[in-house]
């Protein structure tokens, strides 16, 4: 973050990502003497809302709001999460008390990815001379329009190779809950993403969801799915 960023800002611990979580910070950005970082496990679950379960899902993002409203910045390493949560003022459309609320929370909730992108000035890497490929989020491409900042990130690292995929916007077969309900057609999807994935000769496959990198990660494909904060918070250079 610029020196001139005096904010606090809190980062969501999502319930697949702890890992990611913590190498977040690891990362390293240039942070004011007074930014402070506040670890949360978060209460709102959006796989309640994929699931359609959303009396749940209101529950819960109640105890969210009421926890994260003295936050000036939310972040979020989880597309599929952060997908739900700058949309979540949806959840409670008509509620007179809730429903405004949430909409200011979700408007200072961002992408890891978008954040990590505003800030980019702030990003040394060492070099690496990997072949990468990066597969899109769909609840970060789609659901949120964000095209292009995972990789204008991933060019700054020195001597990397970002090669480009056939039908880069396709699916992976994740999708949420969808995977869980509809298992076959999941894993066809995702042998079909992998062929593309693999077609420019990788040899790491990254990602911004944990849902994706879980899923594409249990194939066995023949090289590593990582997810993105993992791969920078290890080439970061600590200033």
């Amino acid at each position: 973050v610029a020196a001139s960023l005096h904010v606090i800002v809190r980062c969501l611990e999502m319930c697949t990502g702890a890992r990611w979580f913590v190498l977040f910070f690891v990362l390293m950005i240039r942070r004011p003497p007074r930014s402070t970082l506040f670890p949360y496990t978060t209460l709102f679950r959006s796989l309640a809302a994929h699931a359609g379960e959303l009396d749940r899902a209101r529950e819960l993002g109640r105890g969210m709001i009421e926890v994260f409203e003295a936050a000036e910045s939310i972040v979020v390493p989880s597309a599929g999460c952060s997908a739900h949560l700058v949309r979540l003022e949806e959840l409670f459309e008509g509620d007179p008390v809730w429903g405004p609320r949430a909409r200011a929370l979700a408007e200072r909730t961002q992408d890891l990815v978008v954040w990590l992108e505003e800030h980019a000035e702030s990003l040394q890497f060492r070099p690496d001379p990997s072949r990468v490929v990066f597969q899109r989020p769909c609840h970060l491409r789609h659901a949120q329009g964000v095209n292009g900042a995972a990789e204008a990130i991933l060019c700054k690292i020195p001597g990397i190779e970002l090669l480009e995929t056939p039908r880069a916007d396709l699916c992976c077969g994740s999708a949420g809950s969808w995977s869980m309900e509809w298992p076959e057609m999941a894993v066809q999807r995702r042998r079909e993403k992998l062929d593309d994935l693999l077609a420019p000769g990788p040899e790491l496959i990254l990602t911004a969801n944990p849902g994706c990198e879980l899923f594409l990660d249990s194939a066995d494909c023949g090289i590593p799915v990582r997810h993105l904060a993992e791969y920078l918070a290890g080439l970061a250079v600590q200033r």
